[in-house]
């Protein structure tokens, strides 16, 4: 099951609750980014993501991660600055990709 968050003038933006499945959009040009977070390998849910288009500086994803540590989005091709418990990675989306995140017990989310 795919879920639309919400749709900016960038993107069509989704979430999947794992990252398995086919992405939202046939659109040319849309590729699947996975993010994955995981602390002494276990993985982190509820985790705060935030995802930058690194050219319009727009934020295009914000929300957090499923019981699996994960979120799926789908988005243009293009360089974007994926952002995780205060820790960035950038990714140049020209293929579908996979972030992940190994945060530090003090890294981990309160709660």
């Amino acid at each position: 099951m795919v879920l639309i968050i919400g749709h900016t003038a960038a993107a069509d933006v989704a979430v999947s609750p794992t990252s398995k499945e086919a992405p939202v959009s046939d659109h040319p040009g849309q590729r699947s980014l996975d993010v994955e977070v995981s602390s002494d390998g276990e993985a982190l849910d509820n985790t705060a993501v935030t995802i930058i288009n690194d050219k319009t500086k727009d934020q295009v994803f914000s929300g957090f991660t499923d019981s699996a540590g994960q979120v799926n989005v789908t988005l243009p091709q293009g360089k974007y600055t994926v952002v995780a418990q205060g820790k960035s990675k950038q990714t140049n989306l020209n293929k579908d990709q996979t972030v992940g995140f190994e945060l530090n017990g003090d890294e981990r989310p309160k709660g």
